[in-house]
């Protein structure tokens, strides 16, 4: 049976310089990125913003970090990540599908986690997060040894001009065959889907935020975040250097 999800809870980065992510990305969006930790179990620096941005620096030329990126071409998005309410459940069905889990690390008393193979996924990590009850408490905690560590600092915070916005709204999946995985996400998660379009790239959106691109390899394409003002918006990504893609939208 396909699984019930609330969609989308946060997406894996992995980039060559994490402080020079994080100065980017509070000029660009209003966020909050947690202060850089070392994870000693992938050899990384790590960063969750809170627009659902898990960011990995890898640290050791032959760590587990650095081998993923390496395996993944270098710095880009890696996994998609989506809550689900009963993870033993929702990964048995997953599973049953014949997705091969490679992961079950979480967070002790925050959220527990499984993971499956990109190979299986069209190129992208499929990862579930159930929430722990009482995680709220545990979140707090961290950020006030945080807090104690960094000068009562809890986070880096936006920087004044950042766009107001509402967060991720979806995630483009390059795929070679649209049919083919619209079927088997269909057959994974409890969805609905837009009529395909066939204007430049065909492309297909479903209601748990993916939308799929038809193109020549597998993988994630890109991240979409919702703001008010397109054109404010525009002119505020020129303003910080950054070029316009020459693609129709859809």
């Amino acid at each position: 049976m396909p699984v019930p999800t609330s969609g989308i809870d946060h997406v894996h980065l992995n980039v060559a310089d994490i402080a020079g992510f994080i100065e980017r990305f509070t000029a660009l969006l209003e966020c909050e990125h947690n202060i850089p930790l070392y994870i000693d179990s992938i050899q990384a620096l790590n960063s969750m913003n809170s627009l659902g941005l898990d960011v990995f620096e890898p640290q050791e030329p032959e760590g587990i970090a650095a081998k993923q990126m390496a395996r993944f071409g270098g710095p880009g998005i890696t996994t998609l990540s989506f809550h689900v309410e009963d993870l033993d459940s929702a990964t048995a069905a997953i599973e049953a599908e014949g997705v091969r889990c490679i992961s079950r690390i979480g967070y002790p008393g925050v959220e527990r986690q499984s993971q499956f193979h990109p190979r299986d996924c069209y190129g992208m990590v499929l990862e579930l997060v159930e929430y722990v009850d009482g995680h709220e408490a545990v979140i707090a905690e961290i950020k006030a040894k945080q807090a104690a560590e960094n000068d009562g600092r809890t986070g880096i915070p936006s920087q004044p001009g950042a766009l107001a916005n509402r967060g991720i709204d979806h995630a483009h999946v390059r795929v070679e065959d649209l049919a083919a995985v619209q079927a088997w996400l269909s057959r994974l998660f409890v969805c609905e889907w837009d009529e395909p379009r066939t204007a430049g790239a065909r492309t297909a959106r479903s209601s748990i935020g993916v939308h799929l691109v038809e193109a020549p390899a597998n993988g994630l394409g890109a991240l979409a975040f919702a703001v008010d003002d397109l054109a404010a918006a525009e002119g505020h990504c020129a303003a910080l250097g950054l070029s316009r893609l020459d693609v129709e939208g859809h």
